[in-house]
């Protein structure tokens, strides 16, 4: 698979895990909160993802080694996915019922999908046309996809759930051999299974209500 390819697949996955995020976290702040803050979250989405990109534009520059570029994408899909789990973790852990923090913690992800979308767009411009096609049709199978996780996951296994298939993202562009490739991914794979199996059992503990 070429890496225009690989960009697109990559795109569509990482559309459709922010889009799921961002529905999930909708429900569980009408846990935390009882009020709905659809509105706000939509918001801080779009604010995250525009500030991602203009971290990207002034402080990344742009290097003509593909090796560079693939260490700057696995980075930070792995660093979006690293702040999807330390949201719930903080969230449940310490029965965050503040709504500063609650909607601080929430920004960081959304700005590391914004530099992520920012890099991706930079670096493959020639097909700019692909990657924002790949971009809305992940986000209309994660909005689709959301249903489905609902049925079988509670909220905080969700996010773990999202959290390891960008993992399965960022390994993708690591720059190892295939066999190692393959042992991470088979790896996350059955951490996927140990979700799905137990999907509705509180293994973090209960989401706080403010």
């Amino acid at each position: 698979m070429n890496n225009s390819k690989i960009a697109n697949l990559n795109i569509l996955i990482i559309s459709a895990v922010i889009i799921c995020f961002e529905i999930l976290s909708t429900r569980i702040s009408s846990v935390i909160f009882v009020q709905n803050f659809a509105f706000i979250i939509l918001s801080l989405s779009i604010l995250g993802l525009g500030c991602g990109g203009v971290y990207s534009f002034y402080k990344i520059k742009p290097d003509e080694t593909k090796i560079e570029n693939r260490k700057i994408f696995s980075l930070f899909i792995f660093l979006t996915g690293i702040s999807l789990i330390l949201f719930i973790l903080v969230v449940i852990f310490l029965s965050i019922t503040n709504q500063f923090i609650y909607f601080f913690l929430l920004f960081i992800p959304f700005f590391f999908a914004g530099i992520i979308y920012s890099e991706f767009f930079k670096n493959f411009a020639n097909s700019g046309f692909k990657i924002y096609a790949s971009d809305l049709i992940g986000a209309a199978l994660g909005s689709a996809g959301s249903i489905f996780i609902f049925s079988l996951f509670n909220a905080a296994n969700a996010v773990l759930l999202l959290a390891l298939v960008l993992f399965v993202s960022a390994i993708s562009f690591l720059s190892i051999n295939k066999n190692r490739k393959i042992l991470f991914s088979i790896g996350l794979f059955l951490l996927g299974i140990g979700l799905t199996v137990f999907g509705k059992n509180e293994l973090l503990g209960k989401i706080p209500i403010g």
